[in-house]
């Protein structure tokens, strides 16, 4: 039996904000259309159209070949806080070619590595 993945793997979706999309704007609270293109990570039962459940059998071989890679989405105004993933490299490379933004891990704090000698 296969084990599905279901929140630890995203997949970016890139749209155009007008008044015809079946998503709201990611940047206004209300439902506002700026005409701006978004970029966003959805799980793939979220995604429109819908994608297939990611199976940690496929994740770990597409890790090990590098077609799956961490990324850390900080949260808003919050430090160090934010979301672990894994991502498409492709999806990755397309983020970073939007934004402009490096979406590096965090690093470790001194103390975790002190204390694990």
């Amino acid at each position: 039996m296969e084990m599905v993945i279901r929140g630890g793997y995203r997949h970016l979706e890139v749209r155009k904000c007008v008044p015809s999309s079946e998503r709201h704007c990611l940047v206004s609270e209300d439902a506002g259309h700026r005409g701006v293109i978004h970029a966003a990570w959805f799980v793939p039962a979220l995604c429109l159209p819908r994608r297939k459940p990611v199976h940690i059998e496929g994740l770990v071989l597409r890790s090990a070949t590098g077609e799956s890679v961490p990324v850390h989405v900080p949260s808003r105004g919050r430090g160090h806080a934010g979301r672990h993933m894994r991502v498409s490299a492709e999806d990755r490379a397309l983020r970073r070619e939007l934004t402009d933004e490096e979406t590096p891990l965090p690093a470790a704090p001194v103390e975790s590595v002190l204390d694990a000698r």
